[in-house]
């Protein structure tokens, strides 16, 4: 009986919080305050400011953009370092020329759940016997590293 304030508690901050959809759900969630979660494919910022981050493909085919205005811009540095990462973004989705979109008023909004992959530099494959690692992203849209495949020497 001493766990129930707890079993209460937990189901309170629960119920405040908000649901977690994939960028390619956003469509079924207009008006709802909810956590989005997805690849970043594209950063646009604009002459006057403004903020554009897509997600799941590049515009003009995304499923998502969170968007900052020029007036918030600042709080947001650098956003081109979105760029292949895994965001995860809070607020309430609405339609934008039938688009789904997301304002992001303060940095609290946006997580970063999976940094960019830097890109491999030359000098970083082992030898001309092996094959370069590199980076995928599967058809579900996760991302995942090849490992690069390394001949024995000695087997042959």
């Amino acid at each position: 009986m001493k766990f129930f304030p707890l079993l209460i508690f937990l189901c309170a901050i629960s119920a405040f919080a908000e649901p977690v959809i994939s960028d390619k759900e956003a469509a079924q969630h207009v008006d709802e305050k909810v956590e989005v979660r997805g690849k970043v494919f594209d950063v646009h910022v604009s002459d006057s400011g403004l903020v554009l981050i897509n997600f799941g493909a590049k515009y003009p085919a995304q499923t998502f953009t969170a968007v900052v205005f020029a007036d918030h811009a600042a709080q947001f540095p650098e956003p081109e370092k979105y760029i292949g990462a895994t965001l995860a973004v809070r607020g309430t989705i609405r339609m934008h020329q039938n688009k789904t979109e997301m304002v992001l008023d303060a940095p609290d909004q946006l997580t970063v759940l999976l940094k960019a992959e830097a890109a491999p530099t030359p000098d970083s494959t082992t030898s001309a016997a092996s094959e370069p690692a590199g980076i995928i992203v599967g058809p579900d849209g996760v991302t995942r590293r090849i490992l690069p495949f390394t001949r024995n020497a000695g087997a042959e």
